[in-house]
C-alpha cells in the first residue's frame, strides 16, 4: 500500500485570501478537525454504528497549471496510532502526486473541510454551508440532491 507522507511543511493558500468568510470556514473545519476523528472512533465501537459517510476535504498542491491547489474527498478515514489516513475518493485533475484510491496520511493543516452523515444529515461542513449560502436558486436547484449538499441541507432542516 502505497501512503502519500508530506516530506516538507509549505505553506499552501486554500482561498483566496480577500475571502474572509470563507477562510475561516476552513479554520474552524481545521480547528476542530480532532472532533471529527473522535466522533469516528467512538462510531467505530457502537455495535450499531450510526456514521452513514465521512469525508474530509483535503488540499493538495496541484502540477498542472491553472490552479496552486486541489481540493481531493478523502473517504474511508481510520486512524491508525496517533495518524489518520483517508483514501483519494476520486481521480484528481490539477494534480499527479496521487490517484484516486490510493491512501494519504492526513496532515491537519491541509484539512479544507470535513463532514460526516448521521441520518442523513451533515455535521461539520462548514465550506459547503458557505457555497451553498452564495448559489443561486438554479445553482441550488441543480445540486440540492448531490453529496455534500444533500446533507447540509437535511443538517439545516433538522436544526
Amino acid at each position: 500500500m502505497r501512503v502519500l507522507k508530506w516530506f516538507r511543511k509549505e505553506p499552501i493558500s486554500w482561498v483566496d485570501g480577500r475571502d474572509v468568510e470563507m477562510a475561516e470556514a476552513v479554520h474552524q473545519a481545521q480547528s476542530t478537525f480532532q472532533e471529527f476523528v473522535s466522533a469516528l472512533e467512538e462510531d467505530s465501537r457502537r455495535i450499531v454504528p450510526m456514521v452513514d459517510q465521512a469525508l474530509v476535504k483535503y488540499a493538495l498542491p496541484a502540477t498542472k497549471s491553472g490552479v496552486a491547489v486541489e481540493h481531493v474527498f478523502l473517504s474511508n478515514i481510520q486512524k491508525k496510532g496517533d495518524s489518520v489516513f483517508g483514501v483519494v475518493a476520486s481521480e484528481p485533475l490539477y494534480t499527479s502526486i496521487i490517484r484516486e484510491g490510493e491512501y494519504v496520511e492526513i496532515d491537519q493543516s491541509r484539512v479544507s473541510d470535513w463532514l460526516y452523515v448521521v441520518n442523513g444529515a451533515g455535521v461539520g461542513g462548514y465550506t459547503f454551508k458557505i457555497l451553498w449560502s452564495r448559489f443561486s436558486e438554479r445553482e441550488r436547484s441543480r445540486y440540492a440532491d448531490q453529496p455534500p449538499f444533500v446533507w447540509i441541507k437535511a443538517a439545516h432542516a433538522t436544526s
